[in-house]
């Protein structure tokens, strides 16, 4: 349930962006996402100033729901066709 109008539309934003991010993801990762193993590259975008999306990699771990690509490219590019920095920071807000 949502306490605003507001606060739904934000929650929908966020929806449709994630949705978009892993699409993008199902189409141009070269390879599926395997996390039985361990030797591929898991990559995840984040945000670093001044350099703006970065990605970073881990092989193993799970430790965000953005870790879904498995190339360093795809990451990045990924941000920019779902709108760029500014999409990234509406799905990261809490």
């Amino acid at each position: 349930m949502f306490i605003t109008e507001a606060h739904a539309e934000l929650e929908l934003e966020k929806l449709k962006i994630w949705t978009k991010l892993r699409r993008y993801a199902e189409d141009h990762n070269p390879v599926p996402l395997d996390w039985d193993n361990e030797e591929q590259q898991k990559y995840t975008p984040y945000i670093a100033v001044p350099d703006g999306v970065l990605a970073d990699q881990h092989p193993t771990e799970r430790y965000s729901p953005l870790q879904i690509f498995t190339l360093e490219k795809v990451c990045i590019d990924a941000v920019e066709y779902i709108g760029g920095i500014e999409k990234l920071i509406i799905l990261l807000e809490q």
